[in-house]
């Protein structure tokens, strides 16, 4: 992993949203939801023992062990619901953060645009200036650029300069996207695809998604794989097109 040396304010804003999604783990531990499951076992196998060797009442035993249960499982329901979302504001974060940086970097180096889409004629003449339009033609290559995903995204960096990543941190960020989208499109639902990219966790088509904490910290340390070295790319980039632009204008 790279060490950040400095920092892009892309990857400042990042790290803000990390923390707030921080603050929401340490509500909901990975082991309050074991020890909750493991209590809900422990009360079932004590009734059973009640009923065979008791006379207390049982009913109201049963009564009270299916209202706890109830709570439990709303309580299991909601923290795999919380994990689910956070891996969906995960992407999110990570995809404004390419954003940002990708139309910084077509502002210091407009030769990066070639490949761009023809601009509309009337973005062309609703324009105040033409920094507005460069502005413009920034943004639709930055969008462009974030097609296709993770996979594409470091096949681009690399054709561009950067360099330093993990081998296996595109893989994290590519099971990241598409349980991401199962999650938004599918209900969590598992298809064939899925199923076929990632046979090792032996899933069937019409099984849901698990997001619990282990994954969610394998995520996490594949991004974090990803963006500092991307990042420290992303710095010197700009600090590299800054001074030619100094050097260009010194008297």
């Amino acid at each position: 992993m790279t060490k950040i040396t400095s920092e892009t304010d892309a990857y400042k804003n990042f790290q803000v949203n990390l923390d707030h999604l921080g603050r929401l783990l340490e509500l909901m531990p990975v082991e309050l939801t074991r020890s909750v499951n493991t209590l809900k076992r422990r009360i079932s196998r004590e009734v059973k023992k009640i009923k065979k060797t008791s006379n207390a009442d049982i009913d109201a035993i049963q009564r009270a062990l299916s209202d706890m249960s109830v709570g439990v499982d709303h309580f299991v329901h909601v923290h795999g619901f919380l994990y689910s979302w956070m891996s969906v504001m995960l992407v999110t974060f990570v995809e404004a953060y390419m954003e940002e940086n990708l139309e910084l970097i077509a502002r210091k180096n407009p030769k990066l645009l070639k490949n761009v889409d023809p601009i509309p004629f009337e973005t062309v003449f609703e324009s105040d200036s033409l920094e507005d339009l460069k502005v413009e033609l920034g943004e639709q290559w930055a969008r462009k650029t974030l097609r296709g995903g993770p996979g594409r995204w470091l096949k681009r960096l690399q054709e561009i300069g950067a360099r330093g990543y993990e081998k296996d941190c595109c893989f994290r960020m590519e099971h990241l996207w598409d349980t991401r989208n199962l999650i938004v499109h599918a209900q969590g639902v598992v298809n064939k695809a899925y199923v076929k990219k990632y046979a090792n966790l032996k899933l069937k088509p019409g099984d849901r998604v698990r997001v619990a904490g282990n994954l969610f910290k394998w995520w996490i340390n594949g991004l974090k794989d990803f963006i500092e070295p991307t990042d420290q790319f992303f710095f010197k980039y700009v600090a590299a097109s800054v001074r030619a632009e100094e050097s260009v204008t010194a008297p």
